[in-house]
């Protein structure tokens, strides 16, 4: 009964100059269905649920609302006329949907469709979380490793953008970047444009911090490639403690 709205709102964020992911679109014939989703969800700002009185009937999309919940993705809800919030997804934003949201108020089958008014409402919410998603995911990134500079009793002293200064025992200094998502061509681009600002820094290394959970093997592959030709070094923030460790 969403199926037609979920094409609505994959073109209606695209042409808002989001990068959207929808299954029956974004998979490539032969790309194990289930790893990829799940890699797509590592590089995620947002997810929009389609919370329709079937939702939490499929094993597979129970599994994915509490992904998301685990790797604290922001969950944009939109709850379908006479439906409720699903106990499991408290911690989204709910966006109660009437049938005055929907063409003809019909909202029961795959032809129902959203009206224009309602499609600028949710991306206008979209954008909204989105913001507060990446930055809630970025300071988890931070708060780990300053746990494990504490553990490892490494000093560290966190920069008002978020960038984190540590010098190790050898005495080489680093400017860590928490980098939400798959580190990737522009991240690494903006890194030394970020680094550029604090002149302070004697001759930093710099690194960016990631979580690598669910992130596909090959780009896990890829990275530990560019590790060995870049001057920017990608960090698993789950590595973080070993790594500071390291003369």
């Amino acid at each position: 009964e969403s199926s037609k709205v979920a094409i609505q709102l994959f073109e209606a964020l695209e042409k808002n100059g989001f990068d959207v992911f929808l299954d029956t679109h974004s998979v490539r014939p032969g790309e194990p269905f289930q790893d990829e989703l799940w890699h797509r969800m590592a590089d995620t700002d947002i997810v929009v649920l389609l919370n329709t009185p079937g939702f939490l009937k499929s094993e597979w999309t129970t599994k994915e609302l509490a992904k998301a919940n685990a790797m604290m993705i922001g969950i944009l809800q939109l709850i379908w006329p006479n439906h409720k919030q699903e106990r499991d997804a408290e911690l989204s934003i709910p966006f109660q949907l009437y049938d005055t949201h929907f063409g003809n108020n019909h909202f029961t089958n795959s032809n129902s469709y959203l009206t224009n008014d309602a499609i600028e409402k949710i991306v206008q919410q979209a954008e909204s979380l989105r913001a507060r998603s990446l930055a809630a995911r970025q300071d988890n990134i931070v708060t780990e490793f300053i746990s494990a500079a504490k553990k490892t009793g490494v000093p560290v002293a966190l920069h008002p953008e978020k960038i984190i200064i540590t010098t190790k025992f050898s005495g080489q200094n680093y400017v860590m970047i928490p980098t939400v998502g798959v580190p990737q061509a522009f991240r690494y681009n903006q890194a030394e444009d970020v680094v550029k600002k604090i002149a302070a820094i004697k001759d930093p290394q710099i690194c960016l911090i990631y979580d690598h959970i669910n992130i596909r093997n090959n780009w896990l592959e890829h990275l530990d490639w560019l590790d060995k030709h870049l001057p920017i070094k990608a960090i698993k923030i789950f590595d973080a403690e070993k790594w500071l460790k390291k003369p």
